[in-house]
């Protein structure tokens, strides 16, 4: 090895048509080889959530409390549970409470005013 402008030895290549020491692109006997294959698993898309059914879920908890909000809850909660029936979302069961809760808010608004 002779060496070049800077001082520094002239890098090492195997000569043409000889293996290549361990190394060189080689696994040495104390290595393992990496398998050729890998496993990934197979995850299917859920459904997005129901915004809608969500939304109607919480301004009727807001509405047993406050009213005049359970009116606004009632359509919210009418879409998400439309959504889940067409396979559209998959949390069922908020939007039904919600549907069902902003239902109850409107009932207690009668008796507010009923009294």
């Amino acid at each position: 090895m002779t060496p070049n402008q800077n001082n520094q030895p002239a890098p090492y290549f195997p000569p043409q048509g000889t293996p290549a020491p361990y190394g060189y692109n080689q696994p040495g006997p104390w290595q393992q080889q990496q398998p050729q294959w890998y496993w990934t698993p197979q995850v299917q898309p859920a459904h997005p959530n129901n915004g809608a059914g969500v939304v109607g879920l919480v301004l009727s908890i807001i509405g047993l409390f406050i009213p005049f909000v359970s009116l606004i809850a009632i359509p919210f909660a009418a879409v998400g549970v439309s959504r889940v029936r067409s396979k559209q979302a998959n949390n069922k069961g908020s939007a039904i409470t919600g549907l069902l809760l902003s239902i109850l808010g409107c009932l207690w608004i009668v008796v507010l005013f009923a009294l």
